[in-house]
């Protein structure tokens, strides 16, 4: 280093004038600058020095004048520039990595920058591709440095090259091709084939996910990212289609909760963009069905009723009226969920399902449903000997009907459960009350005979 810095101020008339001394030509290292400033009778020496260079230290390029990277020797990282001018830039650079971090400022900043750079350049003569790309993708993170021109399109080559060599060794390392082509990438944005490249790794990596993993939503996020690198790109776009149809797929159950249904919705959405299959469409169809049965259950109306609307435009067996047909077809959907999932559920849960379904389609074949279930509970409640109750759900039920026979029916059964009614309060001697409820019994049936004998005896009790 000290060699190096005296035969760069010897091919230059550097002079420099000590007050009472005459001029003399400069020739030294920064070991003897150092040892010359700690003298105690030339502290004039260190201003003298750098007013003499001081031509030489105005900023110039990297390979720019011999005395002026001489100069660069003199400061606090002259080991570290002294090891960049011998060419040697991994050695600068574990050396700039020693410096502590509190003493890491602009300067060592520029020289890490530089080294990584110039390391770079080495590894990519020497094609090693990989190390080329490291040491550009580590430059590019240093604060303030600025590449310089050549930096893209060594990265850009490295990158592919390194990728391309990793898939020819093994086909199924996608993930590490994928990440030696975003670090090129990010150094050569604009570089075609790197995009290129990029977008089918991740789009041949996304069909492994898909098929292999089933990791639908990632394999969906990579090929998003390769359509954005390469937009109308075939393969990918098949990719995206298939990967999609599993997705919307795994998503649309019966018993999958909102979230779920609307992203479903949307891959449908988006499968029917891609390719409007009647499948796709049905896909749609139900997931829109099922958010509005929801919708219902939250008693958000018209939240429902938009939904299922949208369910039935959708549908392709479909050619009515969706706004029309929507509210019949939430209250179906209503009715059916009391049929098919809460058989064993309390009445009060069916009732008020049944109650809800009824506000969307008042039709017989709900209200004879709800007749079914009123009766039902009805039964229950005459085998326990609760007669009030048996007659207020039968009256309701009775209310309900819109069939002669269901009407009959229920005449008979009220019939049979006010007189019950009436013998136990005989029994219990409340003659008065017996008396009513055996006269509301015969009103019901007025053909039974039996019921009129049973008459004349409680009306003989005293």
């Amino acid at each position: 280093m000290e060699t190096h810095s005296a035969d760069a101020f010897a091919r230059e008339d550097v002079r420099l004038a000590l007050p009472g001394r005459p001029a003399r030509r400069l020739a030294l290292g920064p070991t003897l600058d150092r040892l010359l400033r700690q003298e105690p009778g030339l502290a004039a020496w260190a201003a003298a020095f750098d007013r003499a260079v001081e031509p030489w230290r105005r900023p110039g390029e990297p390979d720019g004048h011999p005395l002026a990277r001489a100069l660069d020797l003199f400061g606090g990282l002259g080991p570290q520039h002294y090891l960049l001018l011998q060419g040697r830039q991994a050695a600068a650079v574990g050396a700039l990595d020693a410096v502590p971090e509190t003493e890491r400022g602009a300067d060592w900043q520029a020289l890490l920058a530089e080294s990584l750079v110039g390391q770079a350049r080495e590894h990519h003569r020497n094609q090693d591709w990989r190390e080329a790309l490291d040491c550009l993708t580590r430059a590019g993170t240093v604060p303030g440095a600025v590449l310089p021109a050549d930096a893209p399109a060594i990265a850009a080559e490295s990158g592919l090259r390194a990728a391309r060599a990793l898939l020819k060794t093994s086909d199924d390392d996608q993930a590490g091709a994928t990440e030696l082509l975003e670090k090129a990438l990010a150094l050569a944005p604009d570089h075609a084939e790197v995009r290129g490249d990029l977008g089918a790794t991740y789009a041949q990596w996304a069909r492994k996910i898909n098929n292999e993993t089933k990791d639908y939503p990632r394999a969906l996020r990579l090929l998003r990212k390769s359509l954005a690198l390469t937009p109308g790109d075939p393969t990918a776009r098949h990719f995206l289609e298939a990967a999609l149809g599993n997705r919307a797929s795994q998503l649309s159950r019966p018993d999958a909760p909102d979230a779920e249904l609307e992203e479903a919705a949307e891959a449908w959405r988006e499968l029917i963009s891609l390719n409007p299959d009647p499948d796709h469409r049905h896909g749609l169809a139900f997931a829109l069905r099922h958010l509005a049965r929801s919708a219902a259950f939250a008693d958000q109306r018209t939240l429902a009723v938009g939904r299922m609307a949208d369910a039935l435009r959708a549908d392709p067996d479909w050619d009515g009226d969706p706004e029309r047909e929507a509210p019949r077809r939430v209250g179906v959907m209503l009715a059916n969920h009391v049929l098919d999932n809460l058989q064993d559920s309390p009445f009060t849960t069916q009732a008020a399902m049944l109650r809800k379904a009824r506000s969307y389609d008042d039709s017989p074949d709900i209200r004879r449903l709800m007749v079914s279930v009123w009766r039902g509970e009805a039964v229950g409640h005459y085998e326990a000997r609760r007669y009030p109750d048996a007659i207020r759900l039968l009256e309701e039920a009775l209310e309900l009907s819109g069939t002669p026979e269901d009407v009959a029916k229920l005449h008979t059964e009220l019939g049979v459960v006010f007189s019950s009614y009436a013998v136990a309060r005989a029994n219990a001697r409340g003659f008065r009350e017996a008396r009513a409820l055996i006269r509301q019994a015969v009103e019901h049936n007025p053909d039974d005979r039996e019921l009129r004998a049973l008459q004349r005896r409680i009306n003989a009790l005293r």
